[in-house]
């Protein structure tokens, strides 16, 4: 018999085992629960459960597999756990292309150690591979020796750098620094030469301290260069403010925000600080307006969301404050539908919520599950080369990795532009504000008079729109031969494939609703098809 499976309030999903429906089973799937599917995914003869979440932007596709019995194994996640002593919990995740393939690995911290999964390029990941990076509070990955192949630098009681040797084999550990803790760590070109900085915020003394590649491969400990000392920090973000191609220093701690500016070599100034009506819980710089100077966005304990653009002189400017539903505990920004404005994305200990910027406030796009109490640079990038930057994260608990594959970066009218851009550029209008461009709306070609059929009215409504000024909802319907124009030609096609046998019929997607094949400029505002 057949049986079924529902969604719950788009948070659970329900199995309904077919006895009269009488036997149900239900599983909180912990984040908005879209469409379920079941197909046989293992070739194994069982169903299998597919479940989607998120309305647009990031979205998940978790994989249950059937166990022949009416339930389902848990949610396929990129687990780090190993018999080797590292560890199950992850407590960071980032990207970084540690077998020198060219492709991303998602790779995660796990206790004393890393795990990193292989990339196939095709969405799927080999088995994780252990790298041992004591003392690790942090863990950072970038091309330290200059042999353009990412070393990894670990960050704790002191700091570890193991250099790259071979895909996925990498040198014992070199003892780099004699530092008692390091709290976070980031890596930037803070001076602007080049060459990337490893940047950490560290304790005992409490300081921002920045070590260059060069520091971290001389012999004996590196101590590195303290820019701030002294200066309680609950986070720090980077960006250029006033334009001297070096980047500033933003930190905060409880009300205030303070902007450093940068005084290369010797470190940072205190520029000006801006005082808060509540405590400020998260901060990231971006270029949200896109004028070339950084921008800050602020996220308060009241749930106010603070917008503040740089201005000449290097000089913060409050501008917009709207409210959010969650108040996150970081924030990073980064361009992740590809319409050139810097979106947001704020987490929490549980969730990251994605935020559309629009260029006058940000909207909210998409929820996906993980741990998003720290949001990095590093999290994003182009896993499944369709060339918009994807995100993983650390699963609830520790369990492993969370991938959340991108699906913002849609190029509907093959114009090799990302649809959010042409919007943006005017290029591309998109009327009824659905989310779809005019010309990728559904159609039935040579349906002129949108009435489901194509007929001789569909004729004559095309010659008075050519002859007699006739406006058509949906001009593409009348591009009959689909050479991305309309004109008498389009009259004489139709007309003969009315009226004379034989006549080839009007090109895709007739004789059904759809999109036509091919790149086209050839809107349509409504027509009758769902």
């Amino acid at each position: 018999d057949v049986d079924l499976v529902t969604t719950v309030n788009r948070a659970a999903y329900e199995v309904w085992l077919n006895d009269g429906f009488g036997s149900v089973t239900r599983d909180n799937f912990g984040a908005p629960s879209g469409r379920n599917h079941l197909v046989d995914l293992d070739d194994d003869g069982i169903l299998d459960l597919a479940v989607g979440n998120g309305s647009s932007g990031f979205r998940t596709i978790s994989t249950l597999r059937g166990l022949g019995d009416g339930s389902f194994e848990s949610p396929s996640l990129l687990p780090s756990d190993t018999p080797t002593g590292l560890g199950a919990t992850v407590s960071r995740a980032f990207l970084a292309d540690l077998n020198d393939d060219g492709l991303l690995d998602p790779t995660g911290k796990a206790n004393s150690g890393i795990a990193i999964h292989p990339n196939s390029g095709a969405g799927t990941f080999a088995a994780p591979e252990f790298i041992d990076l004591s003392p690790s509070t942090t863990v950072n990955a970038f091309d330290i020796t200059g042999d353009d192949a990412p070393d990894l630098i670990g960050g704790g009681d002191g700091l570890a750098l193991r250099e790259w040797s071979a895909p996925l084999a990498f040198l014992s550990p070199i003892e780099s620094s004699t530092i008692t803790v390091i709290n976070q760590s980031w890596v930037v070109d803070l001076d602007g030469d080049g060459s990337l900085d490893f940047v950490t915020v560290e304790s005992s003394p409490h300081r921002v301290a920045r070590y260059s590649s060069v520091a971290l491969t001389e012999p004996g400990p590196a101590s590195g260069q303290t820019l701030l000392i002294g200066v309680p920090a609950g986070g720090l973000s980077f960006g250029d403010l006033d334009l001297d191609g070096k980047l500033d220093l933003f930190t905060f701690y409880q009300d205030s925000l303070n902007v450093y500016e940068s005084t290369e070599p010797s470190g940072y100034d205190l520029s000006h600080s801006i005082e808060f009506s509540d405590t400020v819980r998260a901060i990231t710089s971006a270029d949200f307006d896109t004028d070339g100077r950084a921008d800050v966005v602020v996220c308060l304990d009241n749930g106010e969301l603070h917008l503040l653009r740089g201005s000449v002189g290097g000089v913060l400017i409050p501008d917009q404050v709207q409210m959010v539903e969650a108040v996150p505990t970081d924030a990073l920004g980064a361009d992740l539908n590809g319409d050139g404005l810097p979106d947001l994305l704020l987490g929490t200990q549980a969730e990251v919520r994605f935020y559309r910027n629009t260029g006058s406030n940000f909207v909210l796009e998409s929820i996906v599950p993980g741990v998003g109490s720290r949001l990095y640079a590093d999290q994003l990038g182009d896993l499944d080369l369709d060339g918009d930057l994807d995100l993983v994260l650390p699963a609830a608990g520790g369990a492993g990795i969370q991938v959340h594959f991108n699906e913002s970066f849609i190029d509907c009218n093959g114009n090799g532009v990302p649809d959010a851009r042409d919007l943006a550029a005017g290029t591309s209008s998109d009327s009824d504000g659905d989310g779809v461009l005019d010309e990728c709306e559904p159609f039935l070609r040579g349906d002129t008079s949108n009435d489901s059929a194509v007929d001789i009215t569909d004729a004559v409504g095309l010659l008075e729109s050519l002859f007699l000024g006739a406006t058509l909802d949906c001009l593409a319907s009348a591009d009959t031969n689909n050479d991305d124009a309309v004109d008498i030609s389009d009259a004489a096609f139709l007309l003969n494939f009315l009226f004379v046998i034989g006549s080839a019929p009007p090109p895709a997607p007739y004789p059904n609703c759809g999109i036509g094949d091919g790149p086209s400029t050839i809107p349509c505002l409504r027509s009758a098809c769902p």
